[in-house]
């Protein structure tokens, strides 16, 4: 096209979005990726599925002891032949208020926990021992450390009233610190429960997130029930952090499962209570996708971790969005996600010291999502919210991207972009990408940053390693830009006026 430092409105068409209108392409650019230096690493781990057969080393009677399990406290907790094979019965004949000495499956021997392996599944069926339980036949399941420290929980409890088993869900939502003991808060779902002397699947699928929100709980936990999603919730770690009972300390990390038998105690239903097989726990470092309400495309798009502080490792393979709306990113890899790494929607964040990459559909293609970094505030209609983006983003390496390095997008984001490296494909005929984006009545500090590697070989478009279109005001100086097909797309008001 022969354009070196400016842009025809053609040529403008697929550096913004290849043919797509500018509200559509609007859409598409908010979003922000970030990552960087790794600075956890985690093992994954699992127990395969324990099916309690006699072929694996199961023996009928008392399950503490046999092959990693315990139930010390002398609890109905045993080994039993059933139809086609044998389980584990556990029922409410004898409860306790004690918490180590309860029936307590093998442990992992990678944890799950903030700090490590983010990610805990853990699965089994569960069912009746017999078609008429008695009234009250309870037991409550949660995710726990193999002391006691329990991160979650769902109870059954059978009713004769309308011959159900009820499941309950219960996760903490306290955010602040609290007196006295015992005083955090807690919320109870009913999820849809289940017919007695059926047998179902339930599993908990946690996503373990560094720090709070605002301290506000920021975990994931989604709970299925058959295959279904039941019910998304949070963790028990603001009873941790905030309730003196619990320290307050740093969550527990996950490594078992717990099965209580708390509550009252029915001595008839020795023998008779639930029947729990197919159990399989697993730890790992690949993330848990949460819906953000953040839309682009008709979707709601997910992210890896919502919130926090992002450090270490966040692999967000399957996920939308690396991390959405973080307290800060430093010292982190993000990859995986195929719209975006990091998104910073109407809030503030810095992203330093981070290595984006890999952020787009696989292998890369035209389309047009797939962006490193985004600080937005363009709501999925294409409209500026009025609010505020704001925040630095330095010394970060963002490759491998489909569309756009980094964006700064919509009325009322500002951003310092300083000291990164922005290097994207190369000549490719499928997307015209570029490195760092200042558009839509933004504006932005574009400092001493290395772009290259953005250039689209059709002749109808454009890409940039610089794109100012239609920006409130920027600033650039001294940013190194190379093998650019255009190195600065100034248009619409650009730059010439940066008011921080």
């Amino acid at each position: 096209m022969g354009l070196d430092t400016t842009c025809s409105s053609t040529g403008l068409r697929a550096a913004i979005g290849r043919s797509r209108p500018v509200k559509r392409l609007t859409v598409a650019f908010a979003a922000l990726l970030v990552a960087s230096v790794v600075t956890v690493v985690a093992s994954a781990d699992s127990t395969g599925t324990i099916g309690f057969e006699a072929g694996s080393g199961y023996s009928p009677g008392d399950i503490n002891g046999q092959n990693g399990w315990s139930n010390t406290g002398g609890f109905d907790a045993d080994v039993v032949s059933v139809t086609g094979g044998q389980a584990l019965q556990i029922s409410d004949a004898k409860t306790s208020g004690s918490f180590g000495d309860q029936t307590f499956s093998p442990a992992l021997v990678d944890a799950a926990s903030e700090s490590g392996n983010r990610h805990f599944t853990a699965s089994f069926t569960i069912g009746t021992a017999t078609a008429a339980p008695n009234d009250g036949l309870h037991l409550s399941i949660s995710p726990d450390n193999g002391q006691g420290g329990r991160m979650s929980y769902l109870r059954f409890e059978y009713q004769n009233g309308d011959n159900k088993v009820h499941v309950f869900f219960d996760d903490s939502d306290q955010s602040a610190a609290c007196t006295p003991a015992g005083c955090a808060s807690f919320r109870e779902s009913e999820l849809s429960g289940f017919a007695p002397g059926t047998t179902h699947t339930f599993k908990f699928d946690s996503g373990l997130v560094p720090g709070t929100n605002g301290g506000a709980p920021n975990d994931v936990v989604n709970v299925y029930e058959d295959g279904v999603l039941a019910h998304t919730g949070t963790t028990w770690e603001g009873y941790y952090r905030y309730d003196p009972e619990s320290g307050p300390a740093s969550p527990p990390a996950i490594r078992s499962l717990i099965f209580k038998e708390g509550g009252t105690e029915n001595p008839a239903d020795a023998g008779a209570g639930f029947l729990i097989d197919d159990i399989a726990l697993a730890s790992s470092a690949t993330a848990v996708c949460t819906p953000t309400g953040f839309h682009r495309d008709g979707l709601d798009l997910t992210a890896a971790q919502i919130g926090g502080t992002v450090t270490g490792t966040l692999d967000a393979t399957g996920c939308n969005i690396g991390a959405y709306n973080p307290v800060s990113v430093t010292n982190a890899e993000i990859y995986g996600a195929n719209y975006y790494g990091v998104v910073v929607n109407a809030s503030a964040a810095d992203v330093t010291d981070t290595s984006v990459h890999d952020i787009g559909e696989t292998p890369l293609n035209g389309t047009q999502h797939g962006v490193g970094i985004l600080y937005t505030t363009i709501d999925q209609n294409g409209h500026s919210t009025g609010a505020a983006a704001t925040g630095t983003i330095s010394g970060t390496t963002i490759t491998n991207y489909q569309k756009n390095g980094i964006v700064i997008s919509g009325a009322g984001a500002n951003a310092t972009v300083s000291g990164n490296t922005v290097t994207g494909q190369g000549h490719v005929d499928y997307i015209a990408q570029n490195g760092i984006q200042v558009s839509f009545g933004a504006s932005a500090l574009v400092k001493g940053n290395t772009v290259t590697g953005n250039w689209y070989t059709p002749s109808s478009f454009t890409a940039c390693g610089l794109l100012f279109f239609q920006a409130a005001g920027v600033k650039q100086q001294a940013n190194s830009l190379s093998d650019n097909e255009t190195n600065l797309c100034n248009a619409g008001r650009g730059g010439g006026h940066y008011n921080p």
